[in-house]
């Protein structure tokens, strides 16, 4: 079981405060408990902590600076130790108390703030805890991913070269990819560090960044990066413009471009061919092969050969007869991989077919120019481009489509993107619009939704617009269309509106936008085809087991049958209500639990008390859940208690077999509408 990471940072009014708090919890690193929890017991206040519950911990670190303490536990606690913990130490004398529980297992962080043992928001002691810590509040704006806020606190004076967490704040705002945080930290004077193995950290973020004019600075700042223990090997990989152009700096600054080591020379480690490549090349790169680097076996030699462009070597294995007996599979992805266009084109041949998959796998993912965009093999694209014939197949369309929409806008390179275009430009109307959505492009949606006519579509199954928007998450498409007037109740082909499909869906940010512009709050819901078919798949596979459970013997049919009885009347009472076939927005949205969602179809005056096919109300939906805030905020806005499903039962009957609470809730609303009725 991974364990949490507790960090208690606590501060005193003075120092001989925080003095006796480190002194009451010195113990803890002898593992001595029950030391620790009578001297934190010695100063005024309960707090109901014992040895058994520190037992539970391991004390990873603990420190005093001045009037602060900072207190590093490892462990899974209860809920209860972490109060009972933080009003012992509140007993002590930390007057401002912040816990930072780091969460292992999901990799996520939380933090809580606490003045006087209560707790607040962050806002409220934010003075404060500047006062006290200035590291709390950049950090807390770094956390927040509020870059402006941050350089603002340089601004204003904050340390340029303040510590976070025993690292530069310098290398912690390259570190959170906030570059001009760490421009203006350069700005206000902030100086390299001295330590040797920080220094290295630095050209190697620096390095990694791929951010030109920090390295630039960086370079005018004194730092020397040939000196750096990657570099210049930590480039190798990249083959931006930025790279390229840091490339060109490093050499001006007189990098060593024949470094040799046991893995061999820099054009040796350099696998792809570009910009990074050629520099290195025309500032006499010369190609060193290491020792080991060939195997004696045939077809992984070859492979090597080809990866590191070692031409030598390709001419020296190169055998057509050996060729053709091999498995080329491997040999088409190593070119691909590394762009060896030329070999690339003597593997396949005469005939190049782009859409050809690599190995026996009929995924589209898997075919030649797929991969090569894929692999962004500038090289070898444009030979599979020449290729493609003029009319192009619906399979060829989507591989096309896909190609393009894998591309991310923000590290794609511009001559790939270039190329796919061109191919793009030959592909329907509409599936170039269906593109542009699926990257939430809204330029290029802007230029093709005037020329489009739903009514004729050109081939396959339309998808209405918005539909799609909500499809691939894509909020500023979804804006531009509502700025267009489209049809909000224009329904897909599973008769839903485009504020069913999102609610439905979960999306509740986009919901919420359909809703603000005026789409029917009281929209059906149907189930998908896929949704149909997968519970009816369920529902057979449970037959199928109840059956062969059962045997053949009228007794065995009998047992399961009544088994079968029992386990549905326990989902009923006990389990999370799901919709029934085709159900009303406001059940699919308390089916969700989606507070905002609800909140707005209340606002737009949707119907309460509708029911989905068992004749069970958002109402009912919310009681199952346990969800005593939204049960309540529909009891608030009118809703009926007295509705009975299909199966007769009614929302008290749903609430009995749940929660106290939701059966007090429940009477309480029904008394103040003079509901009198015995359920």
């Amino acid at each position: 079981m991974s364990a949490n990471w507790y960090t208690f940072k606590c501060y005193c009014a003075n120092e001989n405060t925080a003095k006796k708090l480190y002194q009451a919890l010195l113990p803890l690193e002898d593992e001595n408990y029950g030391s620790a929890v009578r001297r934190l017991a010695s100063f005024p206040g309960k707090s109901g902590l014992t040895e058994s519950d520190l037992s539970e911990m391991y004390l990873e670190d603990l420190n005093q600076s001045e009037t602060s303490i900072e207190l590093q536990l490892q462990g899974s606690p209860s809920s209860l130790l972490s109060k009972s913990l933080t009003q012992a130490l509140t007993n002590a004398g930390a007057d401002l108390l912040v816990i930072d529980i780091f969460y292992d297992q999901v990799g996520e962080s939380e933090k809580y703030y606490f003045k006087n043992g209560k707790s607040v928001e962050y806002e409220e002691i934010e003075d404060e805890l500047a006062l006290v810590n200035p590291v709390c509040e950049i950090e807390q704006a770094m956390d927040d991913d509020d870059e402006n806020k941050a350089i603002l606190l340089l601004e204003n004076g904050l340390d340029p070269d303040l510590l976070i967490d025993d690292t530069p704040l310098l290398m912690q705002a390259i570190q959170y990819d906030m570059f001009d945080l760490a421009l203006a930290a350069l700005d206000a004077g902030a100086t390299l560090p001295e330590d040797e193995e920080l220094i290295d950290d630095l050209i190697n973020l620096a390095l990694e960044s791929d951010h030109l004019q920090l390295i630039s600075r960086l370079m005018e700042k004194g730092l020397d990066f040939t000196s750096g223990e990657e570099s210049p090997y930590c480039l190798i990989d990249y083959q931006s413009n930025t790279a390229a152009a840091i490339t060109r700096l490093l050499i001006k600054k007189g990098i060593d471009v024949n470094t040799v080591d046991e893995e061999g020379s820099i054009l040796w480690k350099i696998q792809a061919p570009g910009p990074i490549a050629r520099i290195f090349t025309k500032a006499g790169a010369k190609l060193v092969v290491p020792d080991d680097a060939y195997s004696g076996e045939y077809q992984l030699d070859l492979m090597t050969a080809i990866a590191h462009n070692h031409l030598e070597k390709i001419k020296q294995l190169w055998d057509v007869d050996k060729i053709k007996k091999l498995d080329r599979s491997g040999l088409i992805e190593t070119c691909l991989v590394h762009d060896r266009v030329q070999v690339l084109k003597a593997v396949l041949g005469k005939s190049i077919n782009p859409f050809l998959p690599i190995e026996n796998d009929t995924d589209d993912e898997n075919t030649l120019i797929a991969k090569a965009v894929g692999y962004t093999a500038v090289d070898c694209l444009s030979l599979l481009i020449k290729h493609v014939p003029e009319n192009l197949n619906q399979q060829q369309q989507e591989i096309i489509r896909e190609s393009y929409a894998a591309l991310s806008s923000d590290d794609a390179r511009q001559d790939i993107v270039d190329q796919l275009e061109i191919l793009l430009s030959r592909l329907p109307l509409l599936t170039r619009v269906a593109v542009a959505i699926q990257k939430d492009d809204v330029t290029a949606l802007t230029t093709l939704v005037p020329h489009v006519d739903p009514s004729s579509p050109e081939q396959g199954e339309y998808i209405p617009f918005l539909h799609q928007t909500i499809q691939w998450d894509a909020i500023q498409c979804m804006k531009f269309l509502l700025e267009q007037s489209v049809d909000l109740e224009e329904t897909d082909r599973n008769e839903n509106t485009a504020l069913g499909y999102a609610i439905s869906q979960g999306n509740t940010d986009m919901a919420v936008m359909l809703l603000k512009a005026g789409s029917n709050p009281d929209t059906l819901i149907h189930p998908s085809r896929e949704d149909l078919n997968e519970q009816a798949a369920e529902e057979q596979l449970a037959e199928l087991l109840f059956n062969a459970a059962a045997g053949s013997s009228q007794k065995g049919k009998k047992t399961m049958g009544v088994m079968k009885s029992i386990l549905g009347s326990m989902q009923d009472k006990y389990g999370t209500l799901k919709p029934a076939g085709n159900a009303p927005a406001i059940v699919i949205a308390a089916y969700h639990e989606d507070e905002e969602v609800i909140s707005l179809l209340l606002d737009a005056k949707a119907e309460l008390d509708q029911t989905d096919e068992q004749g069970r109300t958002a109402l009912m939906m919310l009681i199952s859940a346990e969800n005593g805030k939204l049960t309540e905020m529909l009891l608030v806005a009118g809703a009926q208690t007295d509705i009975k499903d299909n199966n007769g039962k009614s929302a008290m009957q749903v609430a009995k077999t749940r929660d106290k609470d939701l059966v007090r809730l429940l009477k309480k609303h029904s008394k103040k509408k003079g509901v009198f009725k015995i359920f």
